[in-house]
């Protein structure tokens, strides 16, 4: 069995980190969007109701919090007020937190040495406000009092003039200098991954580490692929692989083009017959990747285009089973169109 790296996959169509020029409110993504929109702004991802903080506050002072005699701790939040006891000892800053945290209205932490309050709610609606006679000994007595914000505002997704959707548009402005980056799923006829043939012609690393390889009937189909989209004279070790089908793309739009194309591809097809054999004499194949025999080639030109021909193609592997594959040929070049079908 051989392995050969995989160049050719489905393309998911997705665009990661793509700049995003705002000005003002809005900004155009440079492709028309077809799902799964994220928006990243100075780095932090932004959900769609904009990022919106909560209301914090901190002890500034460190473990432990000692008292003489039993205090109060009053929290003012948005809509009324909770009170919590603490007795007269040293307590650490879990201490603090656990009795905190005996009400769900309010969110409490440690970092480090210190305890942090938070309100559960976020944004400008998001207010603290503590008082009674431990906000000292606790160390909340330089700064009482915090409201939420909103850190970066909400955004939409709107149309272009044309329909398209790919305008970015923000309730509030954003500042000038700060990068905004989208990822997204854009639309497969304007992806700049597959250029709108569907098809990714790349290398790809598996969960190991290592590049991804194909094998058996796929690997027959990219075996015949290369073949077909190879330039003949190419591959100095073998001249006679490939094809000459780009220098005969273009000409006039004929019965006799078709032939043509159809006669170079099955002679290309028929040299890789005999590059099987002789690579099976000393290496060792399965039958499903080897060429056993062509069942059809054949060659559509475009009435609207004479420099673009499409080429059906289906094989059988030395065990039976069938394989299509599906170029378009242009004057600027060839593309696969489709995936791997094995029949």
């Amino acid at each position: 069995m051989s392995l050969e790296p995989q160049i050719a996959w489905l393309c998911p169509h997705v665009v990661k980190e793509v700049p995003v020029e705002i000005q003002g409110t809005s900004g155009l993504l440079p492709y028309p969007v077809s799902g799964a929109l994220s928006i990243r702004i100075d780095g932090i991802e932004v959900p769609s109701g904009g990022l919106k903080l909560p209301a914090r506050l901190w002890s500034s002072q460190r473990e432990p919090y000692v008292r003489a005699a039993p205090e109060i701790l009053t929290v003012a939040l948005e809509s009324e007020t909770l009170t919590f006891s603490f007795p007269a000892r040293g307590l650490s800053a879990q201490d603090v937190v656990r009795t905190l945290q005996s009400t769900p209205k309010i969110k409490a932490f440690v970092d480090g040495s210190r305890f942090y309050l938070e309100s559960c709610k976020t944004g400008v609606d998001s207010l603290l406000v503590c008082g009674g006679t431990a906000t000292a000994s606790l160390g909340l007595s330089t700064q009482t009092s915090a409201r939420g914000m909103t850190q970066h505002p909400a955004w939409a997704l709107g149309k272009d003039s044309v329909g398209d959707p790919r305008v970015l548009m923000f309730q509030e402005s954003l500042a000038a200098d700060v990068p905004v980056t989208a990822s997204y799923r854009a639309v497969s006829s304007w992806c700049p991954r597959c250029q709108g043939t569907l098809v990714e012609n790349d290398l790809r690393i598996n969960q190991q580490g290592n590049i991804q390889t194909v094998e058996g009937a796929d690997l027959l189909y990219q075996r015949c692929l290369k073949t077909v989209l190879t330039r003949l004279g190419s591959n100095p070790y073998v001249p006679r692989y490939g094809t000459n089908l780009l220098d005969i793309i273009g000409r006039k739009n004929t019965f006799g083009l078709q032939q043509s194309v159809s006669e170079e591809v099955r002679n290309a097809l028929t040299l890789l017959q005999t590059v099987d054999r002789q690579q099976a004499r000393v290496q060792q194949m399965t039958l499903a990747e080897r060429l056993g025999e062509i069942v059809r080639v054949q060659a559509f030109t475009s009435s609207d285009d004479p420099t673009v021909v499409q080429v059906e193609i289906e094989v059988r592997s030395m065990s039976r089973q069938a394989v299509q594959l599906s170029v378009v040929f242009s004057v600027s070049g060839a593309t696969s169109t489709q995936g791997v079908q094995v029949l």
